[in-house]
């Protein structure tokens, strides 16, 4: 499994979270998905189904800023 980790902007409450993490985990390939409200910070684990840009998109389609800050 891989590990990738992104920088997430303009969330804002649990609410924002939970979009992300309902899309996320619809994702082929998504095993795991931690997002953070304080760090804006989203870990997520998955594997070679899925791209750690593929990832990013989905979070960007859900209306968000973000970058890749690790993926391993």
């Amino acid at each position: 499994a891989r590990e990738v980790i992104l920088a997430v902007h303009g969330m804002t409450c649990s609410a924002c979270t939970n979009t992300i993490n309902t899309q996320l985990r619809a994702l082929k390939g998504v095993t795991k998905c931690d997002i953070s409200l304080v760090t804006n910070e989203c870990q997520v684990t998955y594997d070679n189904e899925v791209t750690a840009d593929s990832i990013k998109e989905i979070i960007e389609d859900c209306g968000f800023d973000c970058e890749i800050l690790r993926d391993s």
